[in-house]
């Protein structure tokens, strides 16, 4: 592929470099043609507005609007801005149905003794592998706890299948 051909793609793919409102434009600096590990001269980005700013048009989310925790991952991509058709799940619900957690509701076992903190981490695996099998199967690229878009999509909730899967 040719370096302009490359730097213009990577530049598309990777974020917008021009402010739309005021057509700022930064400069990047970009390999010579010659191949070697030297770098060539700074290109303007502003020529490249229209092709960033055409990108969505397409499809292409250059800046996705996921709200998301960390916290709330289960698995899968962890970056909003790599997430494409991510699913999410009743978290307690989903782990209330674990064999473990059954035990240690049956048992009276407290969460926080050495003993609930086993159960309640097997649990947690269990709940992510079956977590996991669903995103695999169904072709989620994510599984979280909680994620909305602030265009107000609506997101799978895979709750049902992760309990078949336990």
């Amino acid at each position: 592929m040719k370096p302009a051909l490359t730097t213009l793609i990577a530049l598309v793919l990777i974020a917008p470099l021009t402010n739309a409102a005021t057509q700022d434009s930064i400069s990047i600096a970009a390999p010579d043609s010659s191949g070697s590990d030297s770098w060539g001269s700074a290109y303007d980005t502003t020529a490249l507005a229209p092709a960033i700013t055409g990108a969505t048009d397409l499809g292409l989310a250059l800046v996705p609007g996921w709200e998301i925790r960390e916290a709330d991952h289960i698995c899968g991509l962890k970056s909003a801005n790599q997430l494409s058709n991510p699913a999410k799940i009743d978290f307690d619900d989903v782990m209330a149905a674990t064999t473990e957690m059954k035990t240690l509701k049956r048992d009276g076992i407290d969460p926080s003794s050495p003993r609930g903190q086993q159960l309640v981490n097997r649990a947690t695996r269990r709940v992510t592998d079956a977590a996991k099998t669903v995103m695999g199967e169904g072709g989620y690229c994510s599984v979280w706890k909680n994620i909305s878009h602030t265009d107000g999509r609506d997101v799978t909730d895979v709750s049902a299948e992760v309990r078949r899967n336990l």
